[in-house]
């Protein structure tokens, strides 16, 4: 179920000093209306507790950016317990919060989350999946006095225009977390971590089974490795999946701390989307270190101007890269943004055509044909003789495969493969899933489903 804030959506994208004092009228007048909508949509929701009891996916959602906010002189936090524009909405999503007692799946966006909200959530003893995405939390009291909220195993935490750090400082309410995703913005709003003072007293990663961060503050990158260095040192480590995404990719330094800091812990699936530091041991001590990897992901950035996973120039071959996955004894998926394609120059087959003066029917066919070979059918073939258990091979351009290779054994034993370009790939949402707004929240591979409790007074 998915209810929303509404405003057009022509308005969204604008900054406030975009908008026109024609706009400011606009907004001044619609604000009320809007929230009227939303307030019936609300109230019709708790007229029907047969329909609300049956709910297992919510998402609430504000339209209504921080600029039109202003715009709209829309002043939603000023003074505790004084009444403002939000605090009807409030009290109507934590009526329906404690109505939808079959609640799996909650998504909070752009919405103030308060005290009783999430006393609402800790009252749901079915609530698995808790998504907060830019949603200020002024009107908290301090952690310690704040509930619990026991049976939520996936949480994101994406701050938005919020300050990082004390988003962050959420994961302290969810003792039993197996999955996190922290999520800041690229190209400025990077995600901050919680103070050193904080992180010795809450350790998410004790119970972390699968974490996703993305664009944290490239300071925090070594205070994010010395988090998970503690949990593992403490209990020992559970992550089986890690994800992390950087705008700059891991520097030499940065790799030595990472590799250490997981040491110990049951990988299968690595991607680390931004790493600037390729060596010729690379993939060697990423093997060591994980042994159990089934899945990698390995992104370079080429240069400090290169902050998205487009295609890059790695510094050794493909046939260098194929011989080093040897050393995974049981990888079947690898996903990377080499550069296939080679540089277009002209070669020695020009010279006939320049004596006839470059017949006009020489088609870009002819001229790919001649220049390099365009199918690359060695490439399945050379990477699965290095690595007998790889069944996919990507090269990536964003979350795109450029080029795709499902490999598979033939009846006869021998190497087949089905081939696919300019694709979503169909490993992406397995092994390298990212946050993003088109997507639907709830539909992550790597949320942890809880298997059913099995009550031990029914029989085997």
């Amino acid at each position: 179920r998915r209810l929303m804030l509404r405003v057009n959506t022509q308005y969204i994208t604008k900054r406030f000093e975009q908008l026109s004092e024609a706009d400011k009228r606009y907004l001044c007048q619609i604000k009320a209306n809007m929230r009227s909508v939303l307030l019936a949509d609300f109230q019709f929701l708790l007229s029907r507790p047969d329909i609300l009891e049956r709910i297992q996916k919510m998402q609430i959602e504000n339209m209504w950016t921080e600029a039109l906010q202003t715009a709209a002189d829309i002043q939603p936090y000023q003074v505790p317990g004084v009444e403002h524009f939000f605090s009807p909405i409030n009290r109507e999503i934590v009526a329906t919060l404690s109505m939808a007692t079959h609640l799996q799946g909650f998504h909070l966006n752009n919405f103030t989350l308060t005290r009783v909200m999430l006393h609402a959530m800790a009252s749901l003893n079915a609530l698995r999946t808790l998504i907060v995405h830019a949603c200020p939390i002024e009107e908290l009291a301090a952690l310690e006095t704040l509930p619990v909220v026991p049976s939520v195993v996936n949480l994101t935490l994406a701050p938005g225009h919020v300050p990082g750090y004390e988003v962050v400082q959420l994961v302290a309410l969810f003792p039993n977390m197996r999955y996190l995703t922290v999520a800041g913005r690229p190209k400025g709003g990077s995600c901050t971590l919680p103070f050193e003072e904080f992180r010795q007293a809450h350790n998410p990663f004790r119970t972390l089974e699968r974490a996703n961060f993305e664009h944290i503050d490239d300071e925090d990158v070594p205070v994010l490795f010395e988090w998970i260095l503690a949990a593992g040192q403490a209990t020992g480590l559970r992550l089986t999946h890690f994800r992390l995404e950087l705008e700059y990719g891991l520097v030499r330094d940065e790799l030595a701390q990472l590799l250490p800091a997981l040491a110990g812990a049951p990988l299968r699936v690595l991607a680390l989307e931004g790493v600037s530091h390729v060596d010729d041991d690379l993939f060697t001590r990423l093997a060591g270190a994980f042994p159990a990897l089934t899945a990698l992901t390995l992104i370079r950035r080429q240069n400090t101007r290169q902050t998205t996973s487009r295609p890059s120039h790695w510094p050794g071959t493909t046939a260098e890269y194929a011989r080093r996955l040897a050393a995974f004894p049981a990888l079947r998926h690898f996903v990377w943004n080499y550069y296939i394609w080679p540089l277009r120059c002209d070669t020695t087959y020009d010279l006939p055509l320049v004596e006839a003066g470059y017949p006009g029917e020489l088609s870009e066919e002819d001229f790919e044909e001649n220049c390099y070979e365009a199918k690359w059918d060695i490439l399945p073939r050379l990477f699965r003789a290095y690595c007998p258990t790889l069944e996919t091979l990507v090269f990536s351009l964003l979350h795109v495969a450029l080029m795709e290779y499902t490999i598979m054994r033939s009846a006869d034993g021998g190497i087949q493969w089905r081939y696919r370009e300019r694709a979503p790939s169909e490993q992406f949402d397995k092994i390298n899933p990212m946050l993003s707004a088109k997507s639907t929240p709830f539909e992550n591979s790597w949320h942890v489903v809880p298997s059913r409790e099995v009550d031990p007074t029914m029989s085997a």
